[in-house]
């Protein structure tokens, strides 16, 4: 096989880049326009002073760090104002006390700490592991958080969220899992927490909307609310919380109430559609034959999905490793070794030009690409010999231009 100049003929994919950010924030921007308009037209609400600070000094913090914005937030409250104010009143840190939601939540939290710990030991077993030195995964992938879930003994499924199972005095709950949210530092237990609060504030204010209020505004709020935040959320996820996959929670929301309110809410429909092209060119679906979508349309997403930890580590693994045929072709969405370094180069034009402007999570999480897929290639490289002739001729091709590629980035 010919070596191939493949600095040549690259077209500008920065700003190809820069026209899908502007994309993700326009659809973000449409969305937003829907609620707020509903929020601007609701009906003037009144709240006691205490339910007033109550949201103002506890709820919008703290739901500003799991990705909810204030303008939602107290839409949300103001919406079912009577039913939340069943809660009682709450002063400081006073918390909602019943023993049975207390055990539940410290059964489910200890059960998550132990399956998070066996498996860390497991991993740490294998001698893959150990190639990696200090770039060891630290992040939830979100099958392995669903099969944490799956292994609790309690199951998180009874906590009050679901929208049959809520009740008018489920208000008070709302406090214990502010207790929660805030103080908890394990990642799979307050990523758990997180999407029950998503589920829970969002059916409860559906349930319990005030007949005060015209109701298709309030599912405006709810429905385009939410949209929003899962765009807001694809496109930055919250510091610190870059792993959790925000974006997914009120994606999931937003499908089930739009299954609830049936098909003649024909908007709504173009925006779901919308939201899972989006999530899908960003983590696109892979199956035993490579990517359902054409590779030249994936490089513009990357930059975005390397934003959300681990999660965009493996989607970028996906994309440019070696993968389970070591004969890719152009004919099933894969990049033909030939192809890769010139894609690859591509690729790291727009890291060079992205990375200055993105967060230090972000920087890091393109190094621990590199360094995964320079071993990667490395190992295969070596394993040369094992392998059918032409196997080997594309890996003998490919693996020495992509190491040293990332060689010269690393090192610029």
């Amino acid at each position: 096989m010919d070596e191939v100049d493949f600095k040549l003929e690259v077209t500008d994919t920065s700003d190809q880049f820069k026209d899908f950010e502007k994309h993700l924030k326009l659809n973000e921007q449409k969305t937003r326009a829907k609620y707020l308009l509903a929020v601007d037209n609701m009906r003037p609400v009144f709240l006691p002073d205490w339910f007033f600070q109550f949201i103002e000094t506890r709820v919008i913090p703290t739901f500003n760090q799991i990705g909810l914005e204030d303008s939602l937030v107290w839409a949300i409250f103001k919406m079912a104002a009577p039913s939340w104010e069943l809660m009682g009143q709450v002063s400081g840190k006073r918390i909602w006390f019943n023993p049975f939601f207390i055990r539940v939540i410290e059964e489910i939290k200890e059960d998550l700490q132990r399956q998070a710990e066996n498996e860390s030991r497991s991993i740490k077993s294998k001698e893959t592991l150990q190639k990696l030195g200090p770039h060891i995964k630290n992040d939830i992938e979100p099958d392995e958080f669903l099969d944490l879930l799956s292994n609790i003994s309690t199951s998180w499924l009874i906590l009050p969220r679901a929208y049959h199972q809520l009740e008018r005095q489920n208000a008070r709950t709302l406090t214990g899992y502010l207790k929660y949210l805030e103080q908890e530092s394990n990642l799979e237990f307050r990523k758990l927490m997180t999407r029950i609060v998503i589920e829970y504030v969002g059916n409860f204010a559906l349930k319990y909307m005030n007949t005060y209020h015209v109701q298709q505004r309030m599912l405006h709020i709810l429905f385009y609310g939410y949209a929003t935040m899962f765009w807001k959320n694809l496109r930055n996820p919250p510091q610190g919380l870059e792993q959790m996959r925000l974006f997914e929670f009120f994606l999931s929301w937003a499908k089930n109430l739009h299954q609830r309110l049936g098909p003649i809410y024909t908007g709504m429909s173009e925006t779901l559609k919308a939201m899972e092209m989006d999530l899908e060119t960003i983590f696109p679906a892979a199956n035993a034959f490579g990517f359902n979508k054409e590779f030249t349309n994936q490089l513009r997403s990357l930059v975005i999905a390397l934003r959300h930890g681990q999660s965009g580590v493996s989607a970028a693994m996906m994309y440019f490793g070696t993968g389970g045929s070591l004969l890719k072709s152009e004919s099933d969405g894969r990049i033909p070794y030939s192809y890769l370094p010139k894609v690859l180069w591509s690729f790291l034009q727009i890291l060079k030009e992205q990375l200055p402007r993105e967060t230090q999570a972000t920087r890091e999480n393109a190094a621990l690409f590199l360094t995964q897929l320079k071993i990667d290639y490395s190992l295969q490289h070596t394993n040369m010999n094992d392998m059918e002739p032409e196997i080997s001729k594309s890996l003998r091709f490919a693996a020495p231009r992509i190491s040293r590629m990332i060689n010269e980035f690393s090192s610029s």
